[in-house]
């Protein structure tokens, strides 16, 4: 009999210890699966921060090339001369209406004075088929505002996103005058040149630029959760 206790209990050790090790290795391995798995989270995060924040830097870019680009054209002595003279219309059409034909950098030019009356108007490289008011929203014009504002009075322009019937728009609004930053013409006869460039199909551009994997423009509604906003 006791040679059988014996053998029994040795036998419950046995399987006791053999258990006790099943857990400790089902233990382990779900900690370490826990752990591979918070590692994979962590390195989603990381990859969804890197493309938000290089996003958000090619959206900043691009707007400021537009602004770039908008100040070159009208900080320009030859643009302060003709913008302001009773025959220079000719003169702006070609140099910034049909410039906005093929180009990368803006798809609409406008001239503008400070009560918003609309002097020139083209898209694409030809007269512009619906007027400016009914074409861009009230951001527009807010950007008008803001580069007549007396705080702009050393740098008159003004940048930012507008909405149109086209999209999306980077635009920007600044005074034209000479490239000094002098003006020899009163308040109320001072015109503002206009550069807007759609976001629609420039998106594709800079996602290759920035290598950035699955960008698209999105609308407001859109369900996602890394996603950059335009605007607030």
């Amino acid at each position: 009999m006791r040679r059988g206790v014996s053998r029994f209990s040795r036998r419950t050790a046995i399987l006791c210890v053999l258990l006790s090790v099943l857990i400790v290795v089902m233990v382990a391995g779900g900690m370490v699966l826990s752990a591979i798995g918070e590692v994979s989270r962590h390195a989603n995060q990381l990859d969804d921060d890197r493309s938000r924040q290089t996003t958000q830097g090619a959206v900043k870019t691009f707007l400021s090339q537009l602004g770039a680009t908008l100040n070159d054209y009208a900080a320009w002595d030859d643009a302060a001369a003709n913008a302001y003279a009773e025959d220079g219309m000719a003169w702006m059409v070609s140099n910034f209406g049909e410039m906005s034909a093929n180009s990368a950098l803006f798809d609409i030019a406008l001239v503008v004075d400070g009560d918003r009356n609309v002097i020139l108007a083209y898209e694409d490289g030809l007269p512009q088929t619906v007027p400016p008011r009914e074409f861009f929203d009230d951001a527009l014009w807010r950007l008008l505002d803001e580069a007549k504002s007396p705080e702009r009075t050393d740098k008159p322009e003004a940048r930012g996103f507008v909405h149109s019937k086209k999209g999306i728009a980077a635009t920007g609004v600044a005074l034209i005058r000479m490239k000094s930053g002098t003006l020899d013409q009163p308040p109320e006869k001072r015109r503002y040149l206009v550069f807007a460039r759609h976001l629609d199909g420039q998106v594709a551009a800079l996602a290759e630029t920035y290598v950035i994997k699955g960008l698209p423009l999105a609308s407001p509604d859109f369900n996602a959760t890394n996603y950059v906003p335009i605007w607030d």
